[in-house]
């Protein structure tokens, strides 16, 4: 059992890690048309908008590795 547990909680930091360089990337990609912007309120708008997803995107993601790491600790060992 501690085997296929160890082997969950890797799978949950790569996906954890790959989630993060996501968010990090989408992030600087709404930054990115925000301030390349130019005073358009249109793209000025889809940057926010961009990093405000990114940002819940990944609190999603943080949220749900609290739930698996709380399901998984409250099975037996």
């Amino acid at each position: 059992m501690d085997a296929i547990n160890g082997g969950i909680n890797n799978f949950i930091n790569i996906l954890t890690g790959l989630a993060f360089a996501g968010f990090i990337l989408f992030f600087i990609v709404g930054g990115f048309i925000y301030m390349s912007a130019s005073g358009s309120p249109k793209q000025m708008e889809k940057g926010k908008t961009a990093m405000l997803n990114a940002v819940g995107g990944f609190a999603f993601i943080i949220t749900a590795r609290t739930v698996a790491s709380l399901i998984q600790s409250s099975l037996p060992h």
